[in-house]
This record gives C-alpha cells, structure tokens and sequence, in this order.
C-alpha cells in the first residue's frame, strides 16, 4: 500500500510499511568517499559518467550486510550516452571491499549497451572473490530524458530489479518491467558498503543522474513507510491499527546528533554490528569499518525492547571487538574529554563483574583505559585507570535497583565531563535520579597507547564475559543533556536514534 498524504500534514498507512534503514536524498555528501573525478555528489544528486574502464565511484558505508534480504530503491535518469558495443556502467552496487571497489565480493546493477543499437538494457552481475558469477542482461529499452524509478529486491541468492516510470507505481507494484537474476553461487563476505558507479567495461559512456536511494533490511517488500521528508508536526495514522505518530525534530531540540561516534542498534542477523551513526545522520561518525563490532559467539535475532527491535545475547563466553585496534575511541580517555555511552541491558544474573564495554589492554599491571561493568551485589561501575593498573573507580551506583533481577530490559546512561571538579561522572538507570562520582588522578592521559574496543569481554582478565541482551548502544563525544536523555529512554520504549515518530496512542 502507498501512503496518502492528506491536508493539514496528515498521512495514512499500514503498520506493515517499513522505514527505510538508511535513505539519502544527495543533499549533502557527508559520508561518502570519491574515487576518480567523473563521478560525484552535489546539487542534490549522484552524477556518474565513469568512461574508458576508469571504474570512477563514490562509495559508503551502510548499516547492514548486503549478504541477505533487502529492498534498494532509487530514482535515475539518462542525460545522454555514447555507445560502444558490449559496454556498461554501473548505477548501484555494494560490495565488501574497503574502498568500495566491485572487484571482491560484490553485487551491481547498472546500464550496458546492446551491440550497436542506440538503446541500452538493465543489466545485473555478482562478483564472488573476484569472479564474476551471474549476468542478466534484460531487454528493458531505456530512454534519455526519462526518469526511472527503480526497485531492487534481494533474497538469497535471487535478485530482481524492477523498473517503473513512476513512483507512485513503484509504491503500487504496477506496471513494471523486470530483470531477474538468481546467482549460481553465494557471495561469501560481508557486503557493506554502498557503491554508485564503477565497474565501467568498453569506451562507451552514459551520463546519469541518481537520486533518492532508500534501503530496507531484511525484507523484501518494502513500501514508503513513514516518510523521512515530510514537515516537522506532521502526524501518521496506521489504518490497520489506528495508532498515531507525531513527526519530531530529531535534528534540533528534541536530540542533537551532534558529535554521536557511534551507534550500534544489533539489529543484524549475522555478520559485524555495523556502527550506523553516519546513516542516521551524524555527521560526525566514525566512518571506518574497524568501528563495527565483529562478534564471537553470541546469539543473533533476540527479543530487543519492543517488537520492531532486536538484540544480541552474550552467553558468559561470548564477546564482540571494535577492530583490531580502538584509536578512533580515544576520546573516551584523554585529558578534558567529554562523552556520554547509551545502552539497553537485559541482564543474566551472574554474580561474577560482567563486562559491558571496555577500552583495557594488556592484562596484568598494564592494564590502561576504560571499563564499565556490572555486579549483581554492587551494581554499575565506571572504572578509569593507567600505567600500572586499572584499579580506580571513578563512579559506582550503591543501589542494587541499578541491577535488576526482573529478566526485562533496561536502559543505562553513563555521562562523564572531565572538564569538571566534582560530580564529574553521572550514571542513571531507565532516567532516574543520576549516581555521581569524580575524577581522579588516574585519568587516562593522552600519552597512553589505544586497546582494542571490547564490549562483553573479560577485559583481558579482569571482570568476566557478560551474561545479558545488549541493544540500542551509543557513544557520543559530548555530554548529552538530560532532555536528550530522556528522549532516547522514551517512557521505557527506546527511542531509536534518526526516527524522529512518536507514537502517540491511538
């Protein structure tokens, strides 16, 4: 079903719409990396006119693995076009190579010219180690001077593109021409990183703007949704279920993304954590994918908070690791720092310190940076430490209510401002009244050498693995208010960072 948009800001929908997981509509290039000059990012679109095999791109990371389901739609249109016999250009593509080259393991779709005819077709390829596996190339004749709006619709290992001359018949599933490829072999890595343009073959060349990509995870139906380009004060009403939805400004009082370095939703259902602040709109994320969280052992596709979120269960053995190093986490240990780490924990009930997350390395006495852990019969700690151990806590609750026993969720916010003489750490559970602590001598210093990012760790001995869900973690360089605080808590619901609708009831 399309949304209807009705006077006075008011839409209507399905329940069942999904919102996309990472959208763009080329009004900024933050995030994007550009490889070559003939393709870019600028006056709200996506210019790609790749020549002469340069493989000429633009590429950036997305918040899920292309390995499995999902929906990519976007909208194109043909300037103009040089033929050569047998060539193509690359539209959409990802791939899991780091500098968003299609040469790996890698799934593209894109224009390719029909011998000397003076039409081109839709044309599909996968690429497996290297090897390219499968191709279609369909008999959709493509026109310049039309704009075209594109679905493609991943399962397993077959891939459909759908073609409309319309949106609204995109939104309908009407009238379309199709390209289907189901491919002989599955790709192997991980697919995370959004690639427009490349894979350029012959001398021939297409002039192509690109417009509004929107990409939905692990489904393969995909309507609107709830919009992201509408008014703020907008309101959305669910025909099925008659719930409300207030469109917020999540970008302005109601929550700044201001400085969010990382944002992890465990949503994934294989595969890294894929560190989304950058596609929910900070812009100031960490970008590299030595930010994701590579899991070990632990337990995809849990219960999360509510029914549209999931989560990560961490046996006691399990652990997850940010990289191979933590150097872009810095800030969580330098002098004068500031920064505030988010996260919904359903706790197991060992007794034993459970690691939440941790900077430390070494082992032993050399124990340096950051940990926070959890105790049954002393609650949440916040430990700081250098040189020869980490043994200083700088803030602790005393309440055994920090931990409860209840097998529900609950939301933790640990804001730390260095800058202060007292009172400097504060920790709150589901936004209670904070627990303070200060800083102490054994603050971190800039002098001191990155660990790797752990989270649910032994922290290299000390503590012990995590018995308990995580979901919906952050990690910001600044201190959030506690106005901000209590908008990502939302009444217990978990307000998921970049939706900016509120349910209202119905």
């Amino acid at each position: 079903m399309a949304i209807t948009y009705h006077a006075g800001r008011r839409l209507q929908g399905l329940s069942t719409d999904v919102n996309p997981t990472y959208e763009t509509d080329f009004s900024s290039s933050t995030g994007w990396t550009q490889v070559g000059s003939t393709t870019s990012i600028g006056s709200g679109i996506a210019s790609l006119l790749p020549t002469s095999g340069n493989n000429d791109r633009v590429y950036t990371p997305i918040s899920f693995n292309t390995n499995g389901k999902f929906v990519i739609d976007y909208d194109f249109i043909i300037n103009s076009e040089s033929k050569s016999d047998s060539s193509s250009m690359g539209i959409v593509g990802t791939s899991n190579s780091s500098d968003g080259s299609l040469t790996d393991d890698a799934i593209v779709w894109g224009i390719q010219f029909a011998g000397s005819s003076p039409t081109v077709s839709l044309f599909g390829k996968n690429f497996s180690g290297g090897s390219e596996d499968s191709t279609a190339n369909g008999t959709i004749q493509l026109s310049t001077s039309t704009t075209y709006y594109a679905r493609i619709i991943r399962d397993g290992t077959s891939n459909i593109m759908y073609l409309y001359t319309s949106s609204a018949n995109r939104d309908s599933g009407t009238s379309a021409d199709s390209v289907s490829i189901t491919m002989t072999s599955a790709v192997t890595n991980d697919m995370t990183q959004l690639v427009l343009g490349g894979r350029t073959t012959g001398s021939g060349s297409c002039d192509t703007d690109l417009d509004n990509i929107s990409l939905y995870s692990g489904v393969i139906v995909a309507n609107s949704g709830k919009p992201a380009n509408v008014q703020v004060g907008s309101r959305f009403e669910e025909t099925d279920t008659r719930k409300m939805y207030h469109k917020l400004d999540v970008t302005g009082a109601d929550l700044s993304l201001s400085e969010l370095k990382a944002y992890w939703k465990f949503n994934e259902s294989s595969g890294d954590i894929v560190n989304q602040a950058i596609s929910v709109g900070s812009t100031d994320g960490l970008g590299t994918t030595a930010s994701n969280l590579q899991i070990a052992g632990a337990d995809y596709d849990q219960t999360g908070i509510t029914s549209n979120n999931k989560s990560l269960y961490f046996d006691g053995s399990d652990h997850g690791q940010a990289g191979t190093s933590a150097s872009q986490f810095n800030f969580l240990h330098t002098p004068n720092t500031k920064w505030t780490i988010n996260f919904w924990l359903k706790y197991g009930g060992d007794t034993t310190g459970n690691t939440i997350l941790d900077t430390n390395g070494g082992g032993g006495t050399a124990r340096v940076g950051l940990l926070i852990d959890v105790l049954t019969d002393e609650g949440l700690e916040v430990w700081m430490g250098r040189g020869v151990a980490l043994t200083t806590v700088i803030a602790k609750s005393t309440s055994a209510n920090f931990v409860p026993s209840d097998s529900a969720f609950h939301f933790y916010s640990i804001r730390y401002d260095h800058t202060l003489a007292s009172s400097n750490v504060k920790i709150s559970i589901d936004n209670g009244t904070p627990v303070t602590g200060n800083k102490t001598s054994d603050t971190p210093s800039s002098a001191d050498s990155a660990f790797p990012f752990n989270i649910a760790e032994n922290c290299n001995g000390y503590g012990a693995f995590l018995d308990g869900n995580l979901t919906e973690m952050s990690i910001w360089n600044r201190v959030l208010t506690d106005a901000e605080v209590t908008t990502i808590y939302n009444s217990g619901s978990g307000k998921r960072i970049g939706d900016s609708w509120k349910e209202e009831g119905t």
